[in-house]
Parts: structure tokens; C-alpha cells; sequence
């Protein structure tokens, strides 16, 4: 089914769309930015401040869903008028979608890659800290045996 939406060139219904999506995309870029800070050498801390950005993360996620659908909705969207206006209207319209999709989906990759990334270092480094203490643990016991 098909709607239908009425709008005019100096107001098209998408008008707003990428300004609202810069705003969303600066808390995500902001948030992804602290992801980034994080200091995987420190595993404990890395652990707590992971986990408080996926609670900021899980915050966002209804906003870039509910973002994405609207951008989307407003490509699919077939709008009426008079020749050259509806064209403009149209143009304009899947233009600030398309801007506003790409602007949602390549920050909210960029923190989600980010996390992912940050996560996987700190489980690496988790495992060298816990390697070298049992090298130096069985060092340690098999010097005590010698002796």
C-alpha cells in the first residue's frame, strides 16, 4: 500500500530530516569518540567503561531505529503536485533521506565496530596478563622444587 504525501517546494515532508540526523549522529560520534579512549592495558577499567557504553549504546538504539525508519519511510514516500514541484518535492525529499541514512548507519558502524574492537583487546589482554602470571607461577614452583 501506498501513501500519499502532500508538500510544497519551500516545505517538502523530509525538510529537517538531516539536521535531526546530525544531532543523533553527534551522540553517537561522541559516545564512539570515548569508546575509542579507552585504555585496553587496564582491564578492569576497560570492563566497567565498556559496559556503561553499551548501556549509553542500548539508549541510542531505539532513536537510530526509530531515525532510520522515518529516513526510510520518507524514500518510499510517492508525494503529488504539479509537474516541476513534484519533482523538486521528490528530489528533495530522497535526497535528505539518503543523507540522513548514510549519516545514522556509518556512525552508529563506526561505534558498534568500535566496541566490538575494544572488547576483543581487552579479553586479549585479559589473557597475556593471565598467561605471563601462570609462566611466573610455575617459574616459581619449579625453582621451589629445585631447591
Amino acid at each position: 500500500m501506498t501513501s500519499e504525501t502532500q508538500g510544497t517546494p519551500t516545505n517538502p515532508p523530509a525538510a529537517g530530516l538531516v539536521s535531526r540526523a546530525e544531532s543523533l549522529a553527534g551522540e553517537i560520534n561522541e559516545l564512539a569518540g570515548s569508546v575509542e579512549s579507552i585504555n585496553v592495558f587496564n582491564p578492569i577499567s576497560s570492563f566497567n567503561r565498556l559496559a556503561q557504553a553499551n548501556k549509553t549504546r542500548a539508549t541510542l538504539r531505539p532513536q537510530v531505529k526509530e531515525m532510520l525508519g522515518e529516513s526510510l519511510g520518507m524514500m518510499r514516500a510517492r508525494y503529488s503536485g504539479p509537474g516541476i514541484a513534484l519533482a523538486t518535492i521528490q528530489t528533495q525529499s530522497l535526497g535528505e533521506s539518503l543523507a540522513a541514512t548514510l549519516l545514522i548507519q556509518n556512525q552508529w558502524q563506526r561505534l558498534v565496530g568500535a566496541v566490538d574492537r575494544k572488547s576483543a583487546f581487552t579479553v586479549a589482554v585479559i589473557s597475556i596478563y593471565i598467561s605471563v602470571t601462570s609462566l611466573v607461577v610455575t617459574a616459581c614452583f619449579g625453582v621451589a622444587s629445585l631447591l
